[in-house]
């Protein structure tokens, strides 16, 4: 675990995004690291802040402590980004019930897959 924790603080933007990616993969296993996880929802690249914002859906109701973080990402100005945070919200289901009102406000975003996501979320909470 500890190598993927190091990689999310590498200077190298490739890195960060395939560490929280392969972070996301391990599932619950991966709660040890959400803390740096939700650091990286704030990264200047948006290809490390969407895979950043998968794993906390991944990681399951251990990552209740994400859903700030998470919320903060429906406004992002990167759809992957948005749509990812919002996929991830839904998998913490009513858990993360708090962030229907930004979701709600996806339901008109222009990209379809933002709109799907957002749409899909709110029906699992």
């Amino acid at each position: 675990m500890r190598v993927f924790t190091e990689a999310l603080h590498s200077e190298d933007p490739r890195a960060r995004a395939n560490a929280a990616g392969l972070l996301a993969g391990l599932g619950p296993d991966a709660s040890t690291a959400l803390g740096d996880l939700v650091a990286c929802l704030s990264d200047p690249r948006p290809f490390v802040r969407a895979s950043a914002a998968r794993a906390p859906g991944a990681i399951g109701q251990a990552a209740v402590s994400a859903v700030l973080g998470l919320t903060k990402c429906l406004a992002d100005p990167d759809p992957s980004v948005r749509c990812e945070a919002a996929t991830a919200l839904g998998k913490l289901g009513g858990e993360a019930v708090g962030a229907v009102p930004e979701l709600t406000k996806l339901l008109n975003d222009p990209d379809p897959k933002v709109q799907k996501a957002a749409k899909a979320a709110i029906a699992g909470m």
